[in-house]
């Protein structure tokens, strides 16, 4: 019975543990929610950052998730969703 248990738990982990990063995986394959409000309102990056006062690596960064846009500073995730008519709950990440 010990030995049966042990097994399970060491299943179920490493299932967690694949199912986490095989979540990760799909996330980056699928565009972020700034992106695309973002292409949606028909705006370059470049024109984006122009009309928002924010660092092109910046947008960058979020648009490829290497940065966490939840993280960042109200100023920054208010000019954005000003720019591109929505909420800043509609641009933040699940």
């Amino acid at each position: 019975m010990q030995e049966e248990h042990k097994f399970f738990s060491i299943f179920f982990c490493s299932s967690s543990i694949f199912l986490r990063k095989r979540l990760k995986c799909l996330k980056k394959a699928l565009p972020t929610r700034l992106q695309v409000r973002r292409k949606n309102n028909k705006l370059t990056q470049r024109k984006l950052i122009e009309l928002a006062g924010v660092n092109l690596r910046t947008i960058q960064q979020y648009e490829e998730r290497s940065k966490d846009i939840n993280k960042d500073a109200g100023a920054t995730l208010r000019s954005l969703a000003q720019v591109l008519s929505c909420r800043i709950e509609d641009i933040l990440e699940y």
